[in-house]
């Protein structure tokens, strides 16, 4: 009788395992499905965030919901912040520009003349350079928006002058602001890149040179 029992509970038992684990098999399909379908819809809303039709869309809303900003020139009580900026050109061939490189700030109380990025005696903008210039710009309040140029000169019509843009770091107010590009500039185009990702300089994840 006893014997009778303990058969009847070890089937008990191992049937009870068994159901364990077809259940916990059931949940591992679950989650990887679940996981799968959010995989998917975050594709999908990254493409649709860099459609041309979707920036058109955030770029209409960004400006209708930020106040026209004049030029910091025009305020004389305006102060002055020294500055870093960081540009990361593609490693792809033929990437860099001999172009004149420009950048403007624009910022929630005003927004600055262009300022060419060049050093000294040095190639700047070659494939897969990261490109380092200080700068002294007025406060421009919050940093929202850079615009960068590239333009025309004694090179034009020069191979390579199309720059293949990643992305461009700033620190500014000991905060570091990344705006990714990921697309070529022409020469004689602007393109602006807002809604950048920012931290605090002595704790960033950002990626790209702090010097």
């Amino acid at each position: 009788m006893a014997a009778g029992i303990l058969l009847v509970l070890l089937i008990a038992t191992l049937m009870d395992g068994a159901f364990l684990s077809v259940q916990q098999v059931d949940q591992q399909v679950h989650q990887q499905a679940d996981q799968q379908v959010h995989q998917q819809a975050d594709q999908q809303r990254k493409a649709d965030y860099l459609s041309p039709h979707s920036i058109k869309e955030q770029v209409s809303t960004y400006q209708q919901s930020t106040p026209e900003r004049g030029n910091c020139s025009d305020n004389n009580d305006v102060g002055y912040e020294n500055i870093r900026v960081c540009t990361q050109t593609s490693d792809d061939y033929f990437s860099g520009t001999n172009g004149d490189v420009a950048i403007q700030f624009i910022g929630s109380w005003c927004m600055t003349q262009d300022y060419n990025l060049d050093t000294e005696n040095h190639d700047d903008f070659e494939s897969g350079n990261n490109d380092c210039f200080p700068l002294t710009i007025p406060d421009v309040g919050d940093l929202n928006e850079i615009q960068i140029s590239n333009e025309k000169t004694d090179h034009k019509g020069s191979f390579g002058s199309t720059w293949k843009l990643e992305y461009v770091n700033v620190i500014y107010k000991n905060k570091k602001y990344r705006f990714d590009f990921d697309k070529e500039i022409g020469v004689g185009n602007t393109f602006y890149s807002i809604f950048p990702w920012v931290c605090v300089v002595s704790n960033c994840p950002i990626q790209g040179k702090l010097q």
